[in-house]
């Protein structure tokens, strides 16, 4: 699987733009994605209101404020 790729996003230079592809799912559908980002004391959060999606498509994408982070 490609790791995620994360750019400030162009439409809102507050936010940061995190795109990833559908990993292989061995032909079973995939229901959910959750999106953790990692803190600089080590631990993970899930930004659900941002992230969260339940129809999964070959490319996705979320933005994420800054501020957030």
């Amino acid at each position: 699987m490609d790791p995620p790729t994360t750019v400030i996003d162009p439409s809102d230079g507050t936010k940061v733009l995190v795109t990833w592809v559908e990993p292989y799912d061995n032909s079973d559908p995939i229901r959910e994605y959750k999106i953790l980002f990692k803190s600089k004391d080590g631990l993970y959060y899930e930004i659900a209101d941002e992230c969260s999606s339940a129809l999964p498509t070959l490319v996705l994408s979320c933005s994420v404020a800054m501020s957030t982070l």
